[in-house]
């Protein structure tokens, strides 16, 4: 396993990025439960991921929202649809200015009441050309050894000297 650095940015600079920012992809999120051992409960929207830990009643095993727990909820809440099917639609956007407000106004209840713990990522964490892909699966970072060419930089990997 290579260590992983965080690649400079000008994101660096705000002070809530001081703490460490989970980058988990949407399997990975699916542990964040309350039934696969991690003590986190986690979820989703827009791809920020945020903290209900602290309403481990509402969204626990035995809570009224434990359907959000551990997926992406984004289309349920724009939608106000609470069917299973409509989780971890990483694809859905707002089909009118009606699913945007009210997906907007959830998002700033639940991130006024919840932390935005890190962000969903891609299966792989792809990096600008030059760089090393790093796979994050189980959240540990190992180098892939395949040079990558998205257009996003995040990750580089300290062991193969790539910057």
């Amino acid at each position: 396993i290579h260590q992983a650095q965080v690649c400079p940015s000008k994101f660096l600079s705000t002070p809530r990025i001081l703490r460490a920012m989970l980058r988990l992809t949407l399997e990975q999120l699916k542990k964040y439960d309350d039934e696969h051992g991690e003590s986190q409960i986690l979820f989703s929207i827009r791809g920020k991921i945020y903290d209900a830990t602290s309403g481990r009643e509402m969204y626990g095993v035995d809570g009224g929202y434990h359907m959000f727990a551990g997926h992406d909820v984004t289309k349920v809440l724009g939608t106000m649809d609470l069917s299973l099917d409509a989780r971890n639609d990483l694809q859905y956007k707002p089909a009118d200015e009606e699913e945007e407000e009210t997906l907007s106004d959830w998002e700033k209840r639940l991130g006024a009441k919840y932390p935005v713990v890190g962000e969903l990522v891609p299966m792989f964490n792809w990096l600008p050309e030059g760089y090393i892909c790093l796979d994050m699966t189980g959240g540990v970072a190992v180098c892939t050894g395949v040079p990558c060419s998205a257009p996003t930089p995040s990750w580089w990997c300290q062991s193969c000297e790539r910057t």
